[in-house]
């Protein structure tokens, strides 16, 4: 797993390496110094031109130290500080005093141009930004963006909030980012991910046990591996699950199919689809089928004593694909939701029934729900513009009124649990913005569970197999085509790259 760090808690990291391990602060921005100039040194051809602009704290620091070790090197440095220089403090300082060219100060374009880099190396502001940029930084970010040359960003792009991923007014839209110790969140979540370009990390010497310090975690192949239901010879389909899927309605049934077969893609050794009686419904051969009565090709609340009897003997509970919002749909999903004890999947249509409903949720136990945050602004009351600027927070706050696993969905979507677990998903790609894709993840999800996966765990899973799926069917069909079914055809291939016994 990669640990996934807070600016604060990269700070203590920092500390604590530096106290407990008695590695000194300066050799700490030495070795980020060396980082960047090895990612520099392959952006750039021998002898070329760098141009490095500081600011203040560590930040500044780093690039200081990176613009030494790059002059050192043979490249062509030029170095603006956008900050007084008698204001640098601690290693900052010492590397101020070390640097062997001349400094620029300010904001200087017709300085920066003459003779034009080859790389700009950002090095203004840090991950600790808490306020929006202003004044000479910004108006510097907005000549980096406008020169239409490489940046590369030390630690994370200038602007970005490293708690959140948000745009502080304006940010740098590097090429690439090097980072240290372990990635910000901010350069994981949206638009902080789209500015960082492609980021890498370097571990400067911090060791892992202080790492692991970070609140959230980025799951990697070998882990979903790990985790996986295992699968022996001597088995059939009853010791892998029985998923029930509640789902559909008049011009929405698709979305049950999709559910239902993903679970079966998933791994459970059965997945029935309950749906209303009177809308057609088409699933795959291999998913079987109740009708359900109900009203004008939707579920009413007369639907739920025969839901209930349907749903004797099933293992895992999936809910709220394709439903629609009609009074008498959002009965019936109360009554399930409150009325079963199985662990439950609530998505879409159903997370909206149950809106506002936390202490119900919360007595019922064996919860994921996975809204977009269209869907958890209906479920909170909260706006879908403050959701999207703090998705981690919000999945947070929701898990631990709910007692749900909450998977916010989203280009990076967050996992968190109530008790404290949290995880960003970094697979997956532009694809997956179709029609269906989320009713898929709802399947894959409710099938790692019927096979005995934790809720936090399958949610995990699901999330990372779904996107891996997308990143595959991507490769081959481009992601301007991909289906909702694509990714279900391509969830074997995704099993199978995790490299074990799957």
């Amino acid at each position: 797993m990669i640990p996934i760090a807070t600016p604060d808690e990269m700070r203590r990291m920092d500390q604590r390496t530096i106290r407990e391990r008695g590695v000194p602060g300066l050799t700490l921005m030495e070795r980020a110094a060396e980082a960047i100039t090895q990612q520099a040194a392959s952006m750039l051809q021998p002898g070329g031109r760098a141009l490095v602009l500081c600011g203040g704290g560590n930040n500044g620091g780093d690039g200081l130290a990176a613009a030494r070790l790059l002059h050192g090197k043979g490249y062509a440095v030029s170095v603006a500080l956008l900050t007084d220089p008698t204001a640098l403090q601690g290693d900052a300082a010492v590397n101020f005093q070390r640097l062997p060219v001349p400094v620029g100060r300010g904001f200087e374009p017709a300085a920066w141009s003459e003779p034009q880099p080859d790389l700009i190396l950002d090095a203004l502001l840090g991950t600790g930004l808490d306020r929006d940029v202003t004044g000479e930084i910004a108006a510097a970010i907005g000549w980096i963006n406008g020169s239409g040359l490489p940046v590369l960003s030390v630690d994370i792009p200038s602007g970005i909030d490293g708690m959140t991923g948000a745009v502080r007014g304006c940010a740098v839209r590097a090429r690439a980012t090097v980072t240290f110790g372990c990635p910000k969140r901010g350069c994981l979540l949206y638009p902080g991910r789209e500015y960082a370009g492609t980021l890498t990390t370097d571990d400067i010497g911090i060791s892992r046990d202080i790492l692991d310090q970070a609140s959230c975690r980025a799951w990697e192949a070998a882990d979903v591996d790990a985790r996986l239901p295992a699968r022996t010879p001597d088995t059939h389909k009853g010791h892998y699950g029985h998923v029930a899927v509640v789902a559909g309605s008049e011009g929405m049934m698709g979305a049950g199919a999709l559910a239902s077969l993903a679970a079966l893609r998933a791994g459970a050794g059965l997945s029935t689809w309950l749906h209303p009686r009177d809308a057609a419904a088409s699933p795959a051969w291999e998913v079987m089928t109740r009708p359900i009565a109900g009203r004008d090709g939707a579920f009413s609340e007369h639907s739920a004593d025969a839901a209930l009897r349907a749903l004797e003997g099933k293992t895992v509970l999936a809910m709220g694909p394709g439903l629609g919002r009609a009074e008498g749909t959002a009965a019936l999903v109360q009554r399930l939701a409150i009325e079963t004890a199985m662990p439950l999947v609530l998505d879409a249509d159903g997370i909206v029934a149950m809106a506002g409903q936390y202490e119900a949720l919360r007595r019922r136990g064996r919860l994921c729900l996975t809204p977009h945050p269209g869907e958890l602004s209906r479920f909170t009351g909260v706006p879908i513009a403050q959701i999207a600027d703090d998705m981690i927070g919000h999945a947070q706050r929701v898990a631990e009124r709910t007692g749900a696993v909450v998977l916010l969905k989203g280009a990076s979507s967050v996992i968190a649990a109530p008790d404290g677990r949290l995880a960003i998903n970094t697979t997956g790609n532009a694809g997956l913005a179709t029609g269906g894709s989320g009713d898929v993840l709802t399947g894959i999800i409710a099938g790692l569970a019927a096979q005995s996966a934790e809720l936090f765990e399958a949610a995990v899973m699901g999330a990372w197999l779904h996107g891996r799926a997308g990143d595959i069917a991507a490769a081959r069909l481009g992601t301007r085509s991909l289906t909702a079914s694509d990714l279900i055809d391509s969830l074997p291939s995704a099993f199978m790259s995790l490299g074990g016994e799957s």
